[in-house]
């Protein structure tokens, strides 16, 4: 099962490499739309961790559910880097307070 951080990963780092998976360089406006996605992604992404009570009310499965989100988490992460690293974005919190 691919969950949709997973593409939005993805698709910021087909955009990092700018190739397809024969190695033949995407066109220019095929690189902005996946960054864009993944940009917009970001924008819209649940920052929630976990609160202590809803942490509380899953009983045994608090850990495994921890475990996911951390996952999910660390997938916003790698897309925001590799978005850096392709020059879609210089410093996120500047360009969500410029617009």
């Amino acid at each position: 099962m691919i969950h949709w951080q997973h593409t939005l990963k993805n698709k910021a780092f087909i955009a990092l490499l700018g190739v397809d998976a024969d190695g033949v360089p995407l066109p220019p406006e095929t690189i902005t739309r996946l960054q864009n996605e993944a940009y917009s992604a970001l924008e819209n992404m649940n920052t929630e961790v976990l609160n202590s009570i809803r942490f509380h009310s899953l009983g045994k499965n608090a850990g495994q559910m921890l475990l996911f989100r951390t996952r999910e988490l660390v997938q916003y992460l790698q897309a925001y880097d590799m978005l850096k690293a392709s020059g879609r974005i210089a410093n996120f919190a500047d360009d969500i307070l410029i617009g």
